[in-house]
C-alpha cells in the first residue's frame, strides 16, 4: 500500500522548548500487523521527547507497549542527541 505525503497527519506537540513537529507516516490504522512509523522534527535547542515516558506495558490509551528504534539527524557539526534507555531497578542504565 501507498503511503503519501499529503496522506500525512501533521500535529504540533509540546510547548515552549518541548515543542516539535510530529508527521505520523504510518498509523495504527495502516494495513500492517505491527508497526508505526513517525518522523519527529524538532527545532534547535528543543526536546523531542518531554516529559520523560515509556513505552514497556501494555496499559491503553495511557502507554502502548513499542519497540522503538531512533534515527537522529543533526543540522549542524556541532549538533547532537542524547537518549537515556534505564529502568526502575537500574539494571539498565
Amino acid at each position: 500500500m501507498l503511503q503519501r505525503p499529503d496522506e500525512v497527519d501533521v500535529e504540533v506537540r509540546g510547548a515552549g522548548n518541548a515543542t516539535r513537529q510530529i508527521n505520523k507516516i504510518v498509523q495504527p490504522e495502516f494495513p500492517a500487523h505491527r508497526i508505526l512509523v513517525v518522523e519527529v522534527f524538532t527545532p534547535s535547542g528543543n526536546w523531542s521527547s518531554y516529559p520523560p515516558h515509556k513505552h514497556d506495558v501494555h496499559a491503553m490509551p495511557g502507554e502502548a507497549d513499542l519497540e522503538e528504534i531512533y534515527y537522529y539527524r543533526i543540522d549542524k557539526p556541532e549538533g547532537y542527541a542524547i537518549q537515556k534507555v534505564y529502568n526502575d531497578d537500574r539494571t539498565i542504565d
